[in-house]
């Protein structure tokens, strides 16, 4: 057998089968929460982009792909830049991000698991959420876990 570079044709096929078949995976997480057919209804590459890094995070961090993927679509309905937990005391969105990460748990953990970037950044956010669950730290989620 002779073992050489694959060309960017092989590359692209290899990725959309990858992608293709991480659809189907996804529609069959999602279609059984009201929430999840929500999402599948309306969703963008952006946020397919977003739950595919997710489905990522939780299997490199051991933890359930599909209750984490349901987590994050009940969390941020996959939008990177989505903003909760509103304070009309101080005008000003409490937790941003896929994850729904407030600022006072973004940088503690952030520097204990050594994760650099933002937590707006979903690949920075996300596998941070994952090895925080699978370290039993699920309750920052306590809503949706």
């Amino acid at each position: 057998m002779v073992q050489g570079k694959i060309n960017a044709r092989g590359r692209a096929q290899m990725i959309f089968a990858t992608k293709g078949l991480f659809i189907v995976w996804l529609v069959s997480a999602l279609s059984g929460t009201t929430h999840g057919r929500h999402t599948l209804a309306t969703i963008g590459n952006d946020q397919l982009e977003v739950a595919y890094i997710a489905f990522e995070a939780a299997v490199t961090s051991n933890v359930d792909p599909v209750k984490f993927v349901q987590m994050v679509d009940l969390e941020s309905s996959f939008l990177a830049h989505a903003k909760g937990d509103w304070r009309s005391e101080t005008g000003e969105y409490m937790a941003q991000g896929a994850c729904q990460y407030w600022l006072s748990t973004w940088k503690p953990y952030a520097k204990k698991y050594g994760i650099d970037g933002s937590r707006l950044d979903p690949r920075s956010c996300l596998p941070l959420m994952a090895q925080m669950i699978d370290d039993g730290l699920w309750y920052h989620w306590k809503n949706t876990g």
